[in-house]
This record gives C-alpha cells, structure tokens and sequence, in this order.
C-alpha cells in the first residue's frame, strides 16, 4: 500500500509540476492537496483513483492513526504518539502553522486553517498545564 500512496504523490506531483516553472514547496504541497482532493484518477498505469487513498486515509484514522502530505510524500502517523509533540511541531507537519497558512491569505480557507491552529495552540496549553498539575 505504501508504494501504491507514493505512487499517486508521485503523479500529482508531474500533474501539478506540468507548465509551471517555479513553485515554493508551500506552494506545491497546497497544489498537491488540491489536485487530491478532486478525485480524479492520477496515475493511469496503475488504475488508481484518489477513492482509494481517501479509503487508505479513512482506514488508517479507524487504527488510530494519522496520515498527511509533507514534500516527501504522504506520511503515516499513530495519532496517540503525534499529539505529544508540541503545538508548534503538529501545526507545522499539518501545514498549518501561522507562516505556511498566511501565505495563501488569497484562498477564503485560510481563515479556518487559522482558527485551527489557535485551537490546537490552545487545546495544547490546557492540557500541558493540567499535565503538570497532575504530576
């Protein structure tokens, strides 16, 4: 299955990159999602379509885990173990950090990518505080 995903990452990849000379990896990790997002079938040779990565993703979150696109590719994560790092380190693997969310300040969805991260920010505080509270 891991090969299947880094398959597909890999069509977006040469959809997204057709025509288009320079591109931030902000820039391309959001194209990327975008491209995912539409259910097009992305790599001929193999007859996948993104319904069966939605499926992968969907599967993976019943196990407890996560999945995510970074540059390299999706990333498969146990969600127990990936909310221990701090808020920062979540914000940034999901791509919604401050910095990476106000470079599409154009796309209405930053808003809530926004909003997002301020309530992570703040779910994170309140539960290191209780943490140390409970010693």
């Amino acid at each position: 299955m891991k090969n299947e995903i880094k398959a597909i990452f890999n069509s977006i990849l040469c959809i997204c990159a057709e025509g288009v000379e320079f591109m931030t990896r902000t820039e391309l990790a959001s194209a990327i999602i975008k491209e995912a997002s539409k259910g097009y079938k992305i790599c001929k040779e193999e007859g996948m379509i993104m319904d069966k990565f939605k499926e992968m993703v969907l599967e993976k979150a019943k196990e407890g885990k996560i999945v995510f696109l970074t540059v390299d590719g999706p990333v498969e994560a146990d969600l127990d173990e990936f909310i221990k790092q701090p808020a920062e380190g979540i914000l940034y693997d999901l791509n919604r950090d401050r910095a990476t969310v106000l470079t599409f300040i154009n796309d209405p969805k930053w808003v809530n990518d926004f909003a997002v991260g301020l309530v992570i920010e703040k779910l994170k505080e309140k539960l290191d505080s209780l943490r140390e509270a409970c010693g």
